[in-house]
């Protein structure tokens, strides 16, 4: 541990350089100033142990620069300083996260809000669950029916996902709720429209909380220009992301549009259609996987081949499995490559 003796109006004092720290990015390290009747506060020095911020602080722990903050303790509340030694937040929050784009997640009372980089309460904490922003706007939400246990530990029953059951809402860069807390499920926002769930049911909403695809569908999985399978009643189709059908919901299984060709099942064999449902390939394959560098896998006969977008057998189905195919190359699983 460094001391040094520093000495003001005739009083000593003397400064403890804790050996736990390294100099900062600022080139900064916190210290501990002890005067003689006991009082203790905080500073920060320089490499050349000279005082750069006077001892103003009285916390019960100081640490290290990074992004330009130091966190501050006092008992078991934290809070933040500046690089200028400005309490930009009180120690008032159980716990402050590491900052990311400028924001940070807070947690005060076993609830999560965030702050920007200011001190700025973004997001009061309010919640159990928040998203980063997205679009201008966070995923936030409430767990229902917690349960504490013997440990004062918090349980909440788990979903289909391994989530809390809740409910999903989306709330502004002010903090303000713009689409009520209403949803069992919801995703953050992209190209100004969000997954969301209800009562069993999926479907779509704008940045207003406006239905912009019914909560009719059984799944929806994800759009692809524009496109995604669908689900209704046990079948499959397709819609855009106005919620127009497509493609009618006549399948057994759908993918996603890959290379302009979707794979869907009908009965127990796959198939290929366009996106007018125009059959590019027939159903005739026990098992199959989307057109990738204008190739596919299939199996037939429980053998397993490569074929074109024209059906065009490129390699013979002849093999156990075939698990990659990498440019010109396809890899077979005895290990030997196989050129076309």
């Amino acid at each position: 541990m460094h001391a040094l003796i520093f000495s003001k109006k005739e009083t000593e004092v003397q400064i403890y350089l804790k050996p736990l720290y390294d100099y900062s990015e600022l080139g900064l390290v916190p210290f501990l100033l002890v005067s003689k009747d006991g009082t203790k506060k905080w500073g920060f020095a320089n490499r050349s142990k000279e005082i750069v911020f006077a001892c103003t602080y009285e916390y019960d722990f100081v640490g290290s620069f990074s992004e330009n903050i130091s966190r501050v303790k006092i008992g078991n509340k934290v809070g933040i300083l500046n690089k200028y030694g400005q309490e930009i937040v009180a120690p008032v929050y159980d716990e402050i996260e590491p900052f990311f784009n400028g924001k940070a997640i807070v947690k005060k009372d076993k609830k999560i809000g965030m702050i920007n980089i200011d001190g700025q309460e973004l997001i009061p904490p309010l919640y159990d669950e928040i998203s980063s922003f997205c679009e201008g706007l966070s995923m936030v939400k409430i767990y229902e029916n917690p349960k504490v246990g013997l440990d004062g530990f918090i349980s909440y029953k788990a979903d289909k996902r391994l989530n809390y059951l809740g409910k999903y809402g989306f709330v502004n860069i002010f903090g303000d709720i713009v689409i009520p807390l209403v949803f069992e499920y919801a995703k953050s926002f992209e190209n100004g429209i969000s997954y969301v769930e209800k009562d069993g049911k999926v479907g779509y909403i704008n940045q207003f909380g406006k239905l912009i695809i019914s909560l009719i569908y059984d799944e929806i999985v994800s759009f692809v220009k524009g496109i995604s399978p669908a689900k209704i009643n046990k079948k499959w189709g397709y819609i855009n992301n106005n919620g127009d059908v497509i493609i009618p919901f006549v399948y057994d299984e759908a993918f996603c549009f890959s290379e302009d060709i979707a794979k869907v099942k009908k009965g127990d064999l796959w198939g290929y259609i366009d996106d007018e449902e125009n059959i590019i390939i027939p159903f005739m394959y026990e098992a199959s996987f989307s057109f990738s560098n204008g190739l596919a896998k299939v199996k037939k006969d429980g053998k397993w081949g490569v074929i074109d977008k024209k059906n065009k057998d490129i390699v013979p189905f002849l093999y156990e499995d075939i698990p990659v195919i990498i440019g010109e190359l396809v890899i077979l699983k005895s290990g030997f490559f196989m050129a076309y």
